[in-house]
């Protein structure tokens, strides 16, 4: 490799890595914020996924991570919901949730006001731009296997009509779009909002029986069932410079997930990874 080519990718990577550094930063500022009202109203929620990873394996962010996963029982996630959004008027976070106007996800995100995120996936028209965290609910799911394939099929299906509903284009072309947008007629008779608020009707189908497993239904992630027992009481470990929340059995819930959640994957995935198109602007700095 000649040496400008080396300088220029040399430069690129710095300059992802300060982009990355900002909107971890801004991010931790905001699981800072729900960490303080969680404590505050008595509300026990935990680290989950690459976050919860991220603890155990790097004590923060993965290198290459662009999000903050938290989960809570619905219980919990609910009444933390109504809190948020009954402070936002007067705080620097807002909440918006499933069935929302203009909200195209299946959970919760709390975003940060006056900062801008901008992706792959929301270049379209309307969705919001501020730098958020996930917030995931834990859904209590059938203990018998064949009850819980159905209602995944059904919660699966659900999913799918909100995705061909609102597409998100992952490519460029005309054809390409054209067939994603014109597919999205199929639903043409229910409006998104609807959709969504039928799905999260649907995960919530046995919250009223008291049975031993839990899912992250309404995560984008891999659905597996999860022993109720695997949380309980919070753990604190330290995750970059604050002590957060986790389960008491991460060690089964990240195995669960991920198989050898120590094991690092592959240079190529990690620079895959660290290669996605983003740009992240904090409009409280003045600079900007």
């Amino acid at each position: 490799m000649a040496k400008n080519d080396i300088l220029k990718l040399n430069k690129q990577q710095s300059d992802i890595k300060k982009k990355l550094k900002k909107l971890q930063s801004i991010q931790l500022e905001i699981l800072q914020y729900f960490d303080t009202v969680a404590k505050e109203n008595d509300i026990t929620y935990y680290l989950a996924f690459g976050t919860l990873l991220g603890a155990i394996r790097h004590k923060g962010f993965i290198p290459w991570d662009t999000d903050i996963d938290v989960t809570l029982t619905r219980d919990e996630y609910e009444k933390i919901i109504k809190i948020l959004r009954d402070r936002e008027e007067n705080e620097s976070f807002f909440v918006r949730s499933s069935g929302e106007k203009n909200h195209f996800c299946t959970h919760a995100l709390l975003y940060c006001k006056n900062t801008e995120l901008i992706n792959n996936n929301n270049k379209r028209k309307k969705i919001r731009r501020e730098v958020y965290i996930d917030l995931f609910p834990l859904d209590r799911i059938p203990d018998d296997d064949k009850l819980w394939k159905k209602h995944l099929q059904r919660v699966t299906k659900i999913a799918k009509a909100t995705d061909i509903k609102k597409p998100v284009y992952h490519k460029k072309g005309r054809l390409y779009k054209f067939l994603k947008y014109a597919r999205s007629y199929l639903y043409f008779y229910i409006s998104i909002e609807k959709l969504f608020k039928k799905f999260d009707k649907e995960v919530q189908r046995y919250n009223d029986q008291k049975s031993k497993r839990y899912a992250q239904l309404t995560s984008p992630y891999r659905h597996v069932p999860l022993n109720t027992e695997y949380f309980g009481e919070p753990k604190y470990v330290q995750f970059e410079n604050i002590m957060a929340p986790i389960p008491q059995n991460t060690k089964l819930i990240l195995e669960a997930n991920y198989g050898d959640f120590m094991k690092l994957p592959s240079l190529e995935e990690q620079e895959e990874q660290l290669s996605k198109y983003f740009e992240v602007y904090d409009y409280r700095d003045t600079n900007e």
